[in-house]
């Protein structure tokens, strides 16, 4: 009984702690890409990498991609670049399911041409993503995602003045829905 008490004792620390947690972050690094969207007609490529012995991950997400020309054969052309820089922690809510949270740095640009206008924007923004992945296996996961951004933006075109604007866009932003792969 004795030697019972101990070891019941030290059962109770670690399964309390966290250690025997299958959801627990491993000390090593981890990286993950993956690609999401809002819309059927744009894209964002994503990398996050967490440092070994971390608790957060370092994420990037950029490459907005949009189809809008391709899908009205020409008439309006419209080209853009968007990239968050940032930093995202995650808690365990299930065996498969995580809670992520993060904030990001946020500038971008974007240009509508069509024939005989321009519009160029030009943006900078904080923006505060906040998520749930959930894990098919080790390697695979689906993520849904919010994104409301505080963005300060300047509207160059060809046929008015400059339009400086400041907005905070919370409920009016779609969901990003993903999928990634960690190695």
């Amino acid at each position: 009984m004795k030697t019972q008490l101990p070891l019941l004792f030290i059962t109770l620390l670690f399964s309390s702690t966290g250690i025997f947690d299958q959801n627990f972050e491993p000390e090593y690094k981890i990286k993950e890409i993956g690609l999401s969207s809002a819309s059927l007609v744009s894209y964002h490529f994503n990398y996050k990498y967490k440092p070994a012995e971390k608790n957060y991950f370092y994420r990037i997400s950029g490459g907005y991609i949009s189809l809008t020309s391709l899908l009205n054969k020409g008439q309006n052309s419209n080209a853009g670049l968007s990239i968050r820089v940032g930093i995202e922690k995650r808690k365990s809510l299930t065996k498969k399911m995580d809670l992520f949270y993060g904030i990001d740095y946020v500038p971008g640009f974007n240009g509508s041409f069509s024939e005989g206008r321009s519009v160029v924007n030009i943006s900078q923004g904080i923006g505060f993503g906040t998520g749930i992945m959930y894990r098919l296996n080790k390697r695979f996961y689906f993520t849904a995602e919010v994104l409301p951004l505080l963005q300060y933006s300047i509207q160059v075109s060809s046929e008015r003045s400059p339009v400086h604007s400041l907005r905070f866009n919370l409920f009016s932003t779609p969901v990003n829905l993903g999928i990634a792969y960690r190695f």
